[in-house]
């Protein structure tokens, strides 16, 4: 329950956000939405790995954060070079504008509640966490978590194929589940 409220706040806050920004500027952000998510999840586990060999006393905590930072660094240049880009906005007829920017509003929230659960299995929580929800057996897994890691198995095979796809043996959740059990039975975590 916890964790499907956590998610619903995840999703209107991105549609109110997003309400008087119209169709064009939402579409912008759509795009730049998902083109960070897309390179935050392909290069995470690299950084995250190299930050681990740099500070070994944050090593449940890396994958969590070099996801999360690739993701705003990633964001904040593709928003930055779009509003350079476009600087004036098009035009649409009003019922046009309306149907289309709580749309994409509704699209922008949903891809944001995807890559979110999916960067649930890499913080460093809890094996039942939001409540006692097991990450690895929630509903979450089953739509939009599991959607978004299909989605990113599909470019790194298809048109962002760099030698190796991204969880080619569907063991992310599984793997993630393991670390979270580890970090359970620990006594102390040094930070």
């Amino acid at each position: 329950m916890g964790l499907t409220i956590f998610l619903g706040i995840v999703f209107l806050i991105c549609v109110a956000m997003l309400w008087t920004e119209g169709f064009w500027g939402n579409a912008l952000t759509l795009i730049n939405l998902t083109l960070a998510g897309i390179v935050a999840t392909g290069f995470f586990e690299p950084v995250a790995d190299l930050l681990d060999k740099q500070m070994r006393s944050f090593t449940y905590m890396w994958d969590f954060l070099a996801l999360w930072g690739l993701f705003v660094i990633t964001f904040s240049i593709l928003r930055l070079i779009t509003d350079r880009l476009s600087r004036f906005r098009v035009r649409f007829a009003f019922p046009i504008e309306m149907a289309g920017k709580i749309l994409i509003a509704m699209a922008v929230g949903g891809v944001m509640v995807s890559f979110v659960s999916m960067t649930l299995h890499t913080a460093p929580l809890g094996v039942k966490a939001f409540g006692g929800v097991d990450l690895s057996q929630a509903q979450m897994n089953t739509r939009p978590g599991i959607t978004w890691l299909r989605a990113m198995k599909f470019y790194s095979t298809g048109s962002l194929n760099s030698g190796k796809p991204f969880d080619a043996n569907n063991q992310f959740i599984q793997r993630y589940q393991k670390r979270r059990k580890t970090l359970e039975g620990l006594k102390g975590l040094k930070i």
